[in-house]
This record gives C-alpha cells, sequence and structure tokens, in this order.
C-alpha cells in the first residue's frame, strides 16, 4: 500500500492520542518495515508492561488484601 492510503489512519491515531497526552506528542508513522514486525514489537511491548506493571500491581492489592 502507499503511503497516501495509510494516511487518513494515521491522521486518525494522532487525532486520538493528543488529547489523551501529558507528554509531547510522540511521531507516529507508517513502519518500513512491514506488519509482521510491528505486531510482533506490539506483543513484546505489551508483555513487558504486564510484567513490569499489571503483575505487581495485582500482587499488591492481593497482599493488601491478606
Amino acid at each position: 500500500m502507499s503511503f497516501s492510503e495509510f494516511e487518513p489512519v494515521l491522521a486518525a491515531a494522532r487525532a486520538a492520542l493528543a488529547p489523551r497526552l501529558h507528554l509531547p506528542m510522540p511521531e507516529i508513522v507508517r513502519s518500513q518495515l512491514g506488519g509482521d514486525v510491528v505486531v510482533r514489537g506490539a506483543i513484546a511491548r505489551a508483555r513487558e508492561r504486564t510484567l513490569d506493571t499489571a503483575i505487581p500491581r495485582l500482587v499488591e492489592a492481593w497482599l493488601a488484601e491478606r
């Protein structure tokens, strides 16, 4: 697909993200690496965030209930 075909999706992502940020807006661009790489990266990042944030919070909540 050409860049112009992705631009409406990128513009929508930028518009949806901007009001939710408390930091400077990151640059949202089309990956030149391909969809598979993007999906793998997203899954890896989600896993990292789960291990770093969600699981410790669940453990803290569980310990607080004891």
